[in-house]
């Protein structure tokens, strides 16, 4: 059997097809998610959403990391440790987490001050 030869159209043809699977394993991730942003109910634009790990260290990958394809069936069990979010609710929920983190650390630097 001979090894088939890639011509520049059948790379790019072949990109094509991986992204546009890698969409369509998106928007049903999504749609398994319940369609929608569940903070603000956003769900417009499938690209403006984000499954967002309620536990990092839980995280075995990310559902929408570039350069991956992942069945369906795959990425089920790390949906199932996700929310799903937009865009903004995202970086206010990363904000949240940054604040608390600042918080700890700042307290931490008043206790070693009044050690002193």
């Amino acid at each position: 059997m001979s090894k088939r030869i890639l011509t520049p159209y059948r790379k790019k043809y072949l990109r094509f097809r991986i992204s546009e699977l890698r969409r369509e394993v998106k928007l049903k991730c999504i749609e398994y998610k319940g369609g929608k942003c569940i903070k603000c109910g956003y769900d417009k634009c499938p690209s403006a959403l984000i499954f967002h790990h309620i536990n990092p260290n839980e995280k075995d990958f990310g559902i929408s990391e570039s350069g991956y394809s992942r069945s369906f069936e795959k990425c089920k069990p790390e949906l199932d440790k996700c929310i799903l979010v937009c865009n903004r609710c995202h970086a206010e929920i990363h904000h949240e987490e940054n604040e608390v983190k600042r918080k700890i650390k700042m307290d931490e630097l008043d206790s070693e001050k009044t050690k002193r």
